[in-house]
């Protein structure tokens, strides 16, 4: 039996949440699932790379006529739309990071704690720290981790490049990635590269604006460490990418980093932001201790992959019956 599986994302932009989309919704066709892609705001360019010509993509209003047997929502505004269709073997609500509604506006409030709260849908969640933050809220959430694309996140040789150099990932528009934060605690005397979907604007040597897939293993591979003080994130893919290609996390103490970044193993976490200078100089200075974490970074990153997480969205839905 095929069933119709209908993603349905708010919009097509590169982040976290999307590649879960896309991945999932890709892998799944490859088993046989006739499996899409349903878009709010299909309106926006991409990257090269970031969506395969194959994969279908349809606007939102199209659902109706596909009558899909399983919704998964990787949004909380779409939410509301995937609650109100008829999946006979079920309804999967993605909540991929920790959000407060209270902060919000009252329209955007209203669309959270719907999405938290409605027992229309399971809750699917990509860590623990995102399942305990659920519980503590009375609402019973699984864990299924994200993947990573083994195809484009390896570690290229840094033939000729001698200069430590450190990598700062994140959207500048969400307070939330603390991206300027992460720049200021960066010694003046290390070179930076920025990625992110918009130019940070801040004292990067070179900056990369949401570069084609393919160049992104050659971005990562340049650089020996990555900075990432977010908080609240419920799993940072950036840093998984990051330690495929060899790249050492030095990392905040917060959200779902601690399912994946082990301190002293094969990251660096740090409880002040003002160790971070510290621990790049440390970083530089110890080739060998560089060189052991980063090894146990691809090693962790090497574990993640998409069909084990299509696998364990198969198994809620599966298990459903007619």
């Amino acid at each position: 039996m095929t069933f119709r599986v209908a993603v349905l994302s708010k919009d097509l932009k590169v982040n976290g949440g999307n590649r879960v989309a896309i991945e999932v919704t890709a892998r799944m066709r490859l088993r046989g699932w006739d499996a899409r892609i349903f878009v709010e705001f299909p309106t926006v360019s991409v990257p090269e790379g970031w969506i395969s010509d194959e994969l279908p993509i349809k606007p939102i209003d199209a659902i109706d006529s596909f009558e899909p047997d399983v919704g998964i929502a990787t949004y909380f505004t779409t939410s509301r739309i995937l609650n109100q269709l008829t999946c006979h073997r079920g309804r999967l609500q993605y909540v991929q990071a920790r959000y407060n509604p209270r902060f919000e506006r009252n329209e955007r409030r209203a669309l959270m704690r719907e999405a938290l709260f409605s027992p229309a849908s399971s809750k699917v969640v990509v860590s623990h720290y995102l399942k305990e933050w659920l519980s503590s809220l009375g609402v019973e959430a699984t864990v299924v981790p994200p993947g990573l694309n083994h195809e484009i996140f390896y570690p290229l040789r840094r033939d000729g490049e001698t200069a430590f150099r450190v990598l700062i990932e994140g959207d500048l528009r969400r307070p939330a990635k603390r991206v300027p934060v992460a720049y200021a605690c960066v010694p003046a005397e290390f070179e930076i590269w920025g990625l992110g979907p918009v130019d940070h604007g801040l004292h990067a040597s070179r900056m990369w604006v949401d570069p084609p897939q393919g160049q992104l293993s050659r971005v990562y591979s340049s650089c020996h460490a990555l900075v990432k003080l977010a908080r609240g994130e419920g799993l940072s893919l950036a840093i998984m990418e990051a330690m495929a290609c060899g790249v050492v996390p030095v990392c905040s103490d917060e959200g779902g980093h601690r399912d994946f970044c082990v301190d002293g193993f094969n990251s660096v976490i740090v409880k002040r932001d003002a160790a971070v200078s510290d621990v790049l100089t440390w970083l530089r200075d110890n080739e060998d201790a560089w060189h052991a974490l980063s090894t146990n970074a691809r090693a962790t990153a090497h574990s993640f992959e998409w069909d084990r997480t299509v696998t364990g969205l198969e198994g809620l839905f599966l298990k459903t019956r007619e």
